[in-house]
């Protein structure tokens, strides 16, 4: 199509204007970067001023950074900065371990392309290390680079995270990082086919060293998490956390994980999600899904809960293979998020033996337990565990069976469990 023109005193005038060319410049010293369009070469390696970011990127527009393997280092604050920027990309990076802050900070920015790059570095550490940090920063694709220690997102939607390797080089007994890869309060986002190694340690009444989670999703919808090999966490390869919504966990591979492959506790609320193709290596059971506090009041930019939600999810074709009991859950898999006033025992239902962590929580009506249509199909849960656990169908007191949730699971058929003694166990169980 030709450009329409105007004629404005005898001169033609292109509408389209040229665009802005690029800035090239090298950068052999830490400082701010606010020109717009500019393309950065780093020379040579740098370390960041007491507190201050080394290259700190701001308000601005189209900044593409190549540190050209050089190294920045920085003691407490981000080696790298970013905030308020839009279509930005850092590559060829190699950012060593802070004291107290993330190797690499992204604040209020959008279009971000991180790629191969280095957080962190391999020495053991006894801290919890934090390598990356994104908040509030939409569209990024965050891939093929080396993590040492956690990545965490916040309040971020359409985030791709792909062909990355995490390592936890966490040392000692204490500061466990909640997950290696955290992803919290966003939408549509992608995190496939990364490699995730906890190194948890453990040893019989203890813990040595290692990271709780291999991802953790919390509050969060339409996300896909596929493909990914996940080792050597304490509690969880995949974790959830508060109200999740038509999320999709398919084909990864857990391996040694001390609790189960798959699990959901505080305040956790799951619907429309399917779960599908997984295989769990090593772990004390397949699934855990139980719900400890009551309803949150809304507040930290996300609503309030309404309901104890686990309803219209999908189980199908995910695998248990050689069950280890390191923490025991003494099942193939628990769905328990039916009223449990009695907590018998303590890690099933609604715990309300450990209070809530502020004011405005409230206990749930048993109106306001939707609990419907989860239909499992072609599990194989194995034969050495008892078969999975759905419900609360023990009185604490006589020990009595009581009845199964009507509706909560719906056998699709094909499920491989050691066959349970309890009347009305809703799966079919198979032995091949």
């Amino acid at each position: 199509m030709h450009n329409r023109i105007l004629l404005v005193l005898g001169v033609v005038v292109s509408l389209h204007a040229a665009p802005t060319p690029a800035l090239s410049t090298k950068v052999a010293s830490c400082q701010e970067i606010t020109q717009p369009h500019t393309t950065v070469a780093l020379t040579q390696d740098l370390t960041a001023p007491d507190a201050q970011p080394c290259l700190n990127i701001h308000d601005t527009s189209n900044i593409s950074l190549d540190c050209g393997k050089h190294s920045i280092s920085a003691l407490v604050s981000p080696a790298i900065s970013v905030s308020n920027v839009s279509n930005f990309s850092i590559q060829n990076c190699v950012l060593s371990r802070t004291e107290w802050a993330a190797t690499l900070q992204v604040i209020g920015s959008t279009g971000g392309q991180i790629s191969n790059n280095t957080f962190g570095d391999s020495s053991p550490t006894a801290d919890a290390a934090l390598s990356v940090s994104i908040s509030q920063s939409n569209n990024s694709t965050f891939s093929n680079n080396s993590v040492y220690g956690s990545y965490s997102q916040d309040s971020s939607s359409y985030s791709s995270i792909t062909g990355n390797t995490f390592t936890s080089t966490q040392a000692g007994s204490g500061n466990q990082a909640a997950a290696m890869v955290l992803s919290r309060g966003g939408h549509g986002n992608f995190i496939y086919q990364n490699s995730i190694n906890g190194n948890a340690v453990y040893y019989p009444g203890g813990r040595a060293s290692g990271t709780d989670d291999g991802i953790l999703i919390a509050d969060e919808s339409n996300d896909i998490i596929a493909t990914n090999t996940i080792q050597n966490n304490w509690d969880c390869g995949i974790e959830f956390f508060g109200n999740i919504n038509s999320v999709l966990v398919k084909a990864n591979h857990i391996q040694n994980s001390g609790n189960v492959g798959i699990g959901g506790f505080y305040f956790f609320s799951m619907s429309n999600s399917t779960i599908s193709g997984n295989t769990v290596v090593s772990a004390g059971g397949l699934f855990y899904f139980s719900r400890i506090y009551g309803l949150r009041p809304s507040g930290d930019g996300l609503p309030g809960d309404s309901a104890v939600l686990f309803q219209n999810n999908v189980f199908q074709n995910n695998t248990l293979q050689n069950p280890q009991l390191a923490i025991s859950i003494s099942a193939a898999a628990y769905v328990d998020l039916v009223p449990n006033l009695f907590n018998n025992p303590p890690e099933l239902g609604l715990d309300y033996l450990q209070g809530y962590p502020g004011p405005g929580y409230t206990d749930p009506l048993p109106s306001q337990f939707q609990l419907s249509g989860n239909t499992f199909t072609h599990n194989n849960f194995g034969m050495s565990l008892p078969a999975p656990f759905f419900g609360n169908h023990v009185d604490p007191f006589s020990g009595q069976a009581l009845p199964y949730p009507s509706g909560l699971v719906v056998d699709g058929g094909g499920n491989i469990c050691a066959k349970p003694t309890v009347a009305g166990y809703p799966l079919n169980c198979h032995s091949n």
